[in-house]
């Protein structure tokens, strides 16, 4: 298992449910082999969205 960040939370809060809107992540081995690095989100058809995407230097 790749190693994790001492800043990453122990647990994660569950996260309400949003009409309109699936999550699911996975374990791709895209970027980090044994940790989730693929995010799928399927959204409604007309649903509005907005997003910020970063790039990391690390």
């Amino acid at each position: 298992m790749a190693k994790i960040s001492p800043f990453a939370p122990q647990l994660l809060p569950e996260l309400p449910v949003v009409d309109g809107v699936r999550l699911a992540a996975c374990a791709a081995g895209i970027r980090y082999p044994g940790r989730t690095d693929l995010l799928l989100a399927l959204f409604d058809p007309a649903t509005t969205v907005a997003g910020v995407l970063t790039t990391s230097k690390t």
